[in-house]
């Protein structure tokens, strides 16, 4: 899980990806499209990554729609600061190190 979210916020210091995924995609397809595209191919992946690890027991019981929801607009969020950051590379680095601290957090037990 950790490193499909923080590949996706790599993958927003890449002009082409900005532009196809955080600017273009939003705006030919709709918002509404966009976001029904966006839960299910990412929200559904997560989802299942955390069901996974809930039933390995490397992650305690948790609501995992709720948290899935508050993963994907976090790394939705952190792409978004990494893209439009006067310093991009300075920016992936704060929000790759944010994410980790995340997701750490939630397998604490």
């Amino acid at each position: 899980m950790e490193s499909g979210l923080i590949g996706f916020i790599d993958s927003s210091t890449k002009p082409e990806i900005q532009r196809i995924i955080l600017v273009d995609g939003p705006a030919v397809l709709g918002w509404q499209t966009w976001q029904e595209l966006e839960e299910g191919y990412g929200l559904g992946a997560i989802q299942r990554l955390l069901e996974a690890a809930i039933a390995e027991k490397s992650l305690p019981a948790q609501p995992v729609e709720l948290l899935a929801h508050l993963l994907l607009a976090s790394v939705d969020k952190a792409a978004l600061y990494v893209a439009n950051a006067q310093d991009p590379i300075q920016a992936r680095e704060l929000a790759v190190s944010a994410m980790r601290s995340l997701i750490e957090g939630m397998f604490r037990k």
